[in-house]
């Protein structure tokens, strides 16, 4: 991650290369200057098995390289102002995750994400390790708020 790269901006890059894998449980760690995550991807069968093919996951890592390469992608998929984005997307998901610890001034330890819920760890300004349980709800909501601000920031 540059300097100018944000846990918001970084998050959602990442959030974009695990999009296609369809994880229904993930575990996301900092570690050092990297990202390592681990994943569950949904169980199919039958006729939805040959529909929708899955990529396999196991863990993946993500060095600052990585993280700049994507987001570099990802603006270039992003280039349709007047589409609105899918705020439950993993992409958003993370960004929102992202623009939480930043508020918080946090420092991030760990995400995991099952079902409805998300759960935070991070080192608080304080220094001190700090769990926070999370919604999907929440997290989407948060990034409905975050999209109104950056548009109404774009108009000015």
């Amino acid at each position: 991650m540059n300097q100018e790269i944000t846990y918001d901006h970084s998050l959602r890059a990442i959030g974009q290369a695990l999009e296609e894998y369809r994880l229904v449980g993930f575990s996301l760690k900092s570690e050092g200057d990297k990202f390592v995550v681990q994943g569950e991807v949904e169980k199919v069968n039958g006729l939805k098995a040959l529909l929708h093919r899955h990529k396999p996951f196991a863990q993946r890592t993500f060095s600052r390289h990585d993280i700049d390469q994507l987001d570099y992608q990802g603006r270039a998929k992003r280039k349709a102002p007047d589409r609105l984005p899918d705020f439950r997307s993993m992409p958003n998901v993370l960004r929102a995750i992202g623009a939480f610890l930043e508020m918080n001034e946090g420092r991030l330890l760990e995400v995991c994400g099952h079902g409805q819920n998300v759960v935070i760890l991070f080192k608080n300004k304080q220094g001190h390790p700090q769990l926070e349980e999370r919604t999907l709800s929440f997290l989407s909501d948060l990034s409905v708020r975050l999209y109104q601000k950056r548009q109404n920031k774009w108009r000015a």
